[in-house]
């Protein structure tokens, strides 16, 4: 497979520019399942400020019961243990009370700009986080998200910029047969029509781009057209203001903050932080947020609506997503996808 790589000498030219700045900068990851997280760890690797990267840190919020999860879990802080490092106590579990949340968030340092990762974010373009970290440190937005394929509001942006290209499965029906093929590309662009993409709105609940498996893979199987060709650029916009206009949720697969924009007694009894943090905060403070639409460009694998729809219905994706982690991070995945 060739892969479309660009300048990974960016990467170090705006890490350096960052490092002049005196700014130390962590990772939150949201962790909970070794499927996705063996690829995103390739990603944090290649954006260690020892490999040239500008992270300083990487924290995982833990976040599931599973041993084995929890064992690759202790493999990736073993990796690093310098600058890796965990929650403490049992998994922050979700949805008990408003502090389920909280805990996750309190982990960071006060001294470092965050970006809180997703754990099944399974590419990052070089320099997406120098570029979330550069326009949050300009004090312009409370929040700052990278450009985000699969995310309901990004998906949206995307489909009338043009990436989004017309797939569809191998057959018109799927079945057992069938079912773990990939999605072709077809010069038939009326297939867009037919696809629940036609019928997705502006939204964080659209039922395409947040529920529905064949949204989420007609987004993925297009990204991948565009890295394999080198028009990435398909993606880009300048700055997407995210809460105007007006303050609405957005999904938080991916941003910027200090620790310090979350710190303090809670506004309400919100239980969930996404609601929080995308909608409620930003409505009190009267501060926007907004989502980076140059040289910042992440995949969010899918939602829980989306997952196993997508797991089964185009089972070659998390494969094809392990070769371009091999390749675009020049490094070698600690778990391979078994083959069949």
């Amino acid at each position: 497979m060739q892969l479309y790589l660009g300048d990974a000498k960016s990467l170090q030219r705006s890490s350096l520019q960052m490092k002049a700045a005196g700014k130390k900068v962590g990772a939150l990851v949201f962790y909970g399942r070794r499927r996705y997280a063996k690829l995103l760890n390739m990603y944090l690797e290649r954006n260690l400020a020892a490999n040239g990267g500008i992270l300083d840190e990487v924290v995982f919020a833990v976040r599931t019961d599973d041993a084995e999860d929890l064992n690759f879990l202790e493999t990736l802080l073993m990796r690093h243990p310098q600058v890796y490092r965990r929650s403490h106590g049992p998994s922050i579990r979700p949805f008990d009370t408003a502090a389920h949340w909280q805990k996750s968030y309190s982990i960071t340092r006060n001294d470092h700009i965050y970006v809180k990762i997703d754990d099944d974010i399974v590419f990052i373009q070089d320099g997406a986080i120098e570029m979330v970290v550069e326009e949050k440190l300009r004090g312009r937005y409370l929040f700052v998200s990278a450009n985000v394929v699969n995310h309901p509001l990004l998906s949206y942006v995307h489909a009338h910029l043009g990436p989004l290209l017309p797939f569809q499965p191998p057959s018109e029906s799927l079945n057992s047969s069938n079912s773990h093929k990939p999605f072709v590309v077809t010069d038939n662009a009326t297939v867009l029509d037919e696809s629940p993409a036609r019928t997705s709105r502006y939204g964080a609940g659209d039922a395409c781009w947040w529920a529905d498996w064949q949204c989420a893979a007609i987004a993925h199987y297009s990204f991948l057209h565009h890295l394999r060709a080198g028009s990435l650029g398909a993606y880009d916009f300048n700055t997407w203001d995210l809460s105007y206009p007006e303050y609405q949720r957005w999904s938080i697969n991916f941003f910027a903050f200090n620790s310090s924009d979350l710190s303090g007694p809670l506004i309400t009894d919100e239980r969930d932080d996404e609601v929080y943090i995308s909608q409620l905060l930003p409505a009190f403070r009267k501060q926007h947020a907004a989502a980076v639409g140059r040289d910042a460009l992440v995949v969010h694998f899918a939602y829980y609506k989306q997952e196993q729809g997508l797991l089964h219905n185009a089972s070659d994706l998390l494969k094809e997503y392990d070769r371009v982690a091999e390749l675009y991070t020049n490094g070698k995945l600690l778990l391979k996808e078994p083959e069949g």
